[in-house]
């Protein structure tokens, strides 16, 4: 190889590197690439501020969600619960025995009641 092909190549060589960086370069400063290591650790800070307030209102709104789920769960169920218990909890095994025998009479008569009427209409 001679020096003259050795130039050669090298030439190309460095076209080949150095032809684009022009380009490169601008396309870095569309895509907003960042080589500088203070505007780095600026821009890194910024970021990580910002999601640090997300996680704050997030947990912000998971904390208000869950006292109203809370608040809601005590007012649907222990409300409905604790006026039963007490009537419930005075009655011994024949008492309540009796009470459904009553209620199984009382419903049974409404169906027949809702039968009859059912039929009166289809004659």
């Amino acid at each position: 190889m001679s020096k003259e092909d050795i130039i050669q190549e090298a030439k190309g060589a460095y076209q080949k590197v150095f032809k684009d960086q022009e380009k490169r370069n601008s396309q870095d400063e569309e895509n907003e690439v960042i080589f500088n290591q203070t505007e780095l650790k600026k821009e890194i800070q910024e970021m990580k501020e910002k999601e640090e307030q997300k996680h704050k209102t997030l947990e912000a709104l998971r904390h208000c969600i869950h006292e109203k789920a809370e608040e809601s769960y005590e007012k649907t169920f222990h409300e409905n619960t604790n006026k039963h218990i007490p009537s419930h909890q005075k009655m011994d095994t024949q008492e309540m025995y009796g009470q459904l025998q009553s209620e199984k009479e009382r419903l049974t008569k409404m169906v027949k009641e809702m039968k009859d009427k059912e039929l009166s209409k289809h004659k």
